[in-house]
């Protein structure tokens, strides 16, 4: 559980780093349309995090991310336990097949 922990820190860090510039360029954009001033910031974050997830899917970022971050890792692990733990008859569902 400490492996995950870290790895989704490291995660949660890189999000962050890579977010904060992005932020301020589409800020700096937002700040030059004639918007009530009231509405600019939370405009801002929302189209940062729009553009961002839009970014990273079309970057490859997302798809690297699902197969490699911290949740898909912990959940693989679950999922080869419990099939393991499953009786014999039973473990073809999880599409594990044992050599025996």
């Amino acid at each position: 559980m400490e492996k995950y922990s870290e790895q989704l820190l490291l995660e949660a860090v890189s999000v962050g780093a890579l977010f904060i510039p992005w932020t301020f360029m589409v800020s700096g954009v937002i700040d030059r349309l004639p918007v009530a001033a009231f509405s600019k910031s939370p405009l801002s974050i929302f189209i940062a995090g729009a553009g961002f997830h839009i970014v990273c899917e079309f970057a490859g970022i997302n798809d690297y991310y699902l197969k490699h971050s911290a949740a898909h890792t912990l959940h693989v692990r679950n999922w080869m336990a419990s099939c393991k733990s499953k009786p014999k008859s039973r473990k073809k569902q999880c599409g594990i097949h044992f050599v025996e």
